[in-house]
């Protein structure tokens, strides 16, 4: 008799530890938070893993394995368990449990040394029944991702050439006026044509006056990506130099669009084309690009070059970043200089030196 009752008492356990081992992931959910979308090679930015029980049966135990990308690096102070693949970094969560509608959040920190778009892929949990028989697993999917953008460099050289474009746009901005629309006045100075007097204001303030106009047209450039038969360094090189010409655009308040023949990861919209523009958005918007740029490329540059030619009304900058100067892009680029007014700047990074830019 008492065996008959020990028999019932472990076959009601046995049974209860089945059912609890069918329905322990019952109401459990993962998720992956990243807490920034685009980063600096190197910056440190948190990944936010989230793991809830809604049930009402508690998870006693259980041990998470989250996918990450190869290349990432824990740069946290307490210890954690990370098995790095060819294709994939493990990172582990051990022996924790849940209670009833209990949430667990660890929030850490990692880096990511080299430019590219990096996927985080979701997790796997595995958890046990309460007598320690049975081990069950599920794995959650997830596709998060995270941009690093590329550094801004470029040679001494470069930066020259640079410099010598934005000078000399500079000077037109500033010597070619609109006749037509007046945004201001000033004081007379002795150097302005008679025609700029204006009489009204000089009888109004008691002083000559003159009229200030606004530019004929605002001084705008074109900055043109080719990465066509580049090495890897080359196109690299590429979209470092491109950035930093971004840069100087913005520090220099010049608008610009941006055309490129280069492919993306990921979907980041019409990328090959930005429409003309300035400010911290804009600028976003193609860095983005690059940081998920691949390296092939979509189309020839001449085609590039004559999807340029149809946005180019009247005078107007040109910046051609490439890894390379084929004598196979001149015509198209003779008829870019005879469209724009000549002004066409082709930057080489073939040669591009090792230096670091700013």
């Amino acid at each position: 008799m008492i065996l008959l009752i020990v028999a019932v008492i472990i076959s009601i356990i046995v049974a209860i530890d089945r059912y609890v081992a069918s329905h322990i992931f019952d109401g459990v959910s993962y998720d992956c938070n990243l807490k920034q979308t685009a980063v600096e090679q190197d910056e440190a930015f948190a990944v936010e893993s989230v793991v809830e029980n809604n049930k009402l049966m508690p998870m006693l135990t259980f041990t998470m394995s989250e996918i990450m990308p190869a290349d990432i690096e824990y740069v946290g102070d307490d210890e954690i368990v990370m098995n790095t693949s060819k294709y994939a970094t493990t990172v582990y969560t051990r022996d924790t449990y849940l209670l009833s509608h209990q949430r667990m959040r660890n929030e850490r920190m990692y880096k990511l040394g080299r430019r590219g778009r990096y996927i985080f892929r979701g997790g796997n949990i595995v958890s046990g029944d309460l007598l320690g028989i049975y081990t069950m697993s599920k794995s959650y999917s997830t596709v998060k991702e995270i941009v690093v953008l590329p550094q801004s460099k470029a040679s001494d050289d470069i930066k020259t050439t640079i410099s010598g474009v934005f000078g000399d746009i500079s000077v037109r901005r500033f010597v070619i006026e609109d006749p037509i629309l007046t945004v201001g006045f000033r004081e007379y100075s002795g150097r302005e044509p008679q025609k700029s007097i204006s009489w009204t204001q000089t009888a109004r303030m008691g002083d000559m006056m003159v009229k200030v106009y606004d530019h004929t047209v605002e001084m705008t450039v074109t900055v043109m990506l080719n990465i066509e038969n580049g090495t890897y360094n080359d196109m690299e090189n590429c979209y470092s130099v491109t950035r930093y010409v971004l840069e100087e655009l913005e520090k220099k308040h010049i608008r610009y669009d941006f055309i490129t023949n280069a492919n993306t990861s990921g979907i980041v919209g019409k990328w090959s084309y930005i429409s003309e523009g300035i400010g911290k958005n804009h600028l976003m918007s193609i860095l983005e690009g690059l940081g998920r740029a691949t390296y092939d490329y979509f189309e020839p540059f001449e085609n590039t070059i004559a999807r340029a030619s149809r946005t180019i009304y009247g005078e107007k900058s040109i910046i051609i970043i490439t890894p390379n100067c084929s004598k196979d892009y001149d015509l198209a680029i003779n008829n870019l200089r005879a469209r724009c007014g000549g002004k066409v700047q082709i930057i080489n990074v073939a040669n591009m030196s090792n230096e670091k830019g700013a």
